[in-house]
């Protein structure tokens, strides 16, 4: 998360360096944040134990970003997306608030074999429900996809690495590509 902060503060023009001194990591951020010593906190994906827990000891409120900031973001960093926080997603969250979602990526080696790639991403694009309703860490994972309908390979490939060619036949398979 420190990346995190440091590269969307920095897209708002913000010094992480006035927050750094200041750095604690999310278990001791959520009881700081309880004791009432500090006033925020940046936190990873919801949902998340220290997060759920938090909202239970304490009212929490998501804080959305101001006009035109969330833009400025998704703008800067292209392995951001944007994402909706729907209510419930923490106790007291009572409407959608959107927020910035990550694209965290699956990597392998340009030899992998071809067959191999595409069954993992196969199963991955034709699962993407199944895996939402197991975890709620991938709601929305059929979200991700959808620029690839817009942008091509390039809505995937982030700095300058091509998808593997097993993806981009899984992809084209599943109507994502043409």
């Amino acid at each position: 998360m420190t990346q995190h902060a440091r590269s969307i503060l920095g897209s708002l023009g913000i010094s992480f360096s006035q927050f750094s001194p200041h750095y604690l990591d999310f278990a001791n951020g959520a009881d700081a944040l309880a004791r009432g010593e500090i006033d925020a906190q940046l936190q990873c994906p919801v949902p998340n134990k220290v997060m759920t827990d938090l909202a239970e000891r304490i009212a929490v409120r998501v804080l959305p970003y101001g006009p035109g900031q969330l833009d400025t973001v998704l703008k800067a960093i292209p392995y951001y997306r944007r994402t909706v926080m729907k209510p419930g997603a923490v106790r007291g969250l009572d409407a959608d608030v959107s927020q910035i979602a990550v694209v965290n990526v699956l990597v392998t080696h340009a030899r992998s074999a071809e067959e191999t790639v595409h069954a993992v991403v196969r199963a991955i694009v034709s699962g993407a429900g199944k895996l939402g309703r197991i975890n709620p860490l991938f709601a929305g994972l059929d979200d991700l996809f959808r620029p690839l309908r817009s942008e091509g390979p390039a809505a995937l490939e982030f700095g300058g690495v091509a998808l593997h060619a097993g993806a981009l036949r899984a992809y084209r398979e599943a109507g994502l590509l043409v």
